[in-house]
């Protein structure tokens, strides 16, 4: 399926018939919808979660996991973002681009502690993404001169990296919002050149 082809809150595609369904998937999609109900309650979307919407309670999964399948194939579409290419390296990633936005120094042996892994471990996948020009090593602009240690070897994320990195998640929460605006009665204005109801 083509991410144009793919419309948030769209249920023209399903063609239910519940009453043909055998016991089996009867008693599957009441169990499901029953389950369901206390995540749809977290957007306040509770009320939909029934036999009788099963419709939009397909659509809904149908639209979240597509989402996040657009979500997977995007980031391979970044080139500064393919070395994070696993989750221990997605997570170093996030670690180190926040604490760069938020002034914080961040090193190998306190990021080792944060994403819980070995400091060996932690250690060469710097070291690569350093060799490789995806990280950097520069001071952190929240430190005083007087303060700085010149054994800490602070680690941010290049200019590249950082903005393919917001690009990425600014597109998945236009994405989110618009899941949103089809889902609840929130109502969000669009003013941005994005249709607001096709994946982004």
């Amino acid at each position: 399926m083509k991410k144009d082809e793919v419309t948030i809150g769209s249920t023209s595609h399903l063609n239910l018939n519940f009453k043909n369904w055998s016991k089996d998937q009867q008693e599957r999609a009441e169990q499901l919808c029953k389950r369901l109900k206390p995540a749809y309650a977290k957007i306040r979307a509770e009320s939909i979660c029934n036999v009788k919407n099963l419709d939009k309670v397909l659509a809904m999964s149908k639209d979240i996991g597509f989402m996040n399948v657009r979500n997977h194939v995007r980031y391979n579409e970044y080139k500064a973002l393919k070395p994070f290419n696993t989750h221990l390296k997605n997570l170093i990633l996030c670690y180190v681009v926040y604490c760069s936005a938020a002034g914080e120094t961040i090193y190998k042996e306190k990021l080792a502690k944060k994403v819980n892994a070995s400091h060996k471990t932690v250690q060469k996948i710097i070291k690569d993404l350093v060799d490789g020009g995806f990280f950097i090593e520069m001071a952190a602009h929240s430190v005083k001169e007087k303060d700085k240690d010149s054994r800490i070897i602070n680690i941010r994320p290049s200019v590249d990296v950082t903005v393919a990195y917001i690009d990425y998640n600014v597109r998945a929460i236009i994405n989110d919002m618009k899941f949103v605006t089809a889902y609840t009665k929130v109502k969000l204005h669009f003013e941005f050149d994005y249709n607001e109801s096709v994946v982004a």
